[in-house]
Formats: structure tokens, sequence, C-alpha cells
């Protein structure tokens, strides 16, 4: 019998290709029973990225290894004019390939305070 996949397991699938190029998984939590809510959290030498799963949606956060605050990846990406709208991913693997898409301008906007200063904080 085939077991379902939680969403940990795929976002842990998702993060392989980061893996694959350095990135350290860091923390990895999963909450069963709420609506199986997962995160994984990776470091890489320029920056962090939290990859969670909430009541099924996706999203990116992303900070300096040198920040407490994360900065919603979909936000950062619509504040630079490369994603129509903020908001949650379709997918981990979506979400992962604009991170690595869009890295050179992730890093740009993480190492400029005023284009941070337009970021929305997340906890």
């Amino acid at each position: 019998m085939k077991t379902a996949t939680t969403n940990r397991e795929r976002i842990e699938r998702a993060v392989e290709p980061l893996i694959r190029r350095g990135f350290i998984v860091k923390q990895t939590l999963e909450s069963p029973e709420a609506f199986g809510n997962a995160r994984v959290v990776l470091a890489s030498p320029s920056y962090y990225v939290r990859v969670t799963s909430d009541r099924g949606q996706i999203f990116i956060g992303i900070r300096r290894d040198s920040d407490e605050k994360w900065f919603d990846l979909g936000e950062l990406l619509t504040l630079v004019g490369l994603r129509a709208r903020a908001g949650p991913f379709g997918s981990a693997e979506d979400a992962v390939k604009d991170l690595e898409e869009y890295e050179e301008v992730i890093v740009r906007v993480l190492s400029t305070d005023n284009l941070r200063a337009g970021l929305v904080t997340r906890r």
C-alpha cells in the first residue's frame, strides 16, 4: 500500500536542487495535526531560505544571515517588477525555480538597504 506524500516531503524534494548547489538544511518542522503544515529552512553563504507549506499554500521567506526578519519572495519579486502579484506559489517546485532564476536580483535586494525598506517583514 502506497502512503500519501507529506507537505514536508514535497518541500524536501523541491529543494534538492538547492542542496546540490551547496545550501545546507538548518531546520525541518512538520505539524501533521495542523493541516500538515511544514517548514524547511536552508542556508547558503549569501542568504537563508525558508520554504513553508501553510494549509497547503507555499510561501518562501528569505533573509540575510545577519538579519532576524524574513522577507516574502513573492513580494520581493513583485516589488522589482518580476512577478505580477505577491502571494503564495503554486507549488514548492515553482517557488524554487523562481528563487534560482532570480537569485542575482534577490541577493542585490537583500544587500541594498533602500530596496529592503520596501519589503514587508514576516515572522
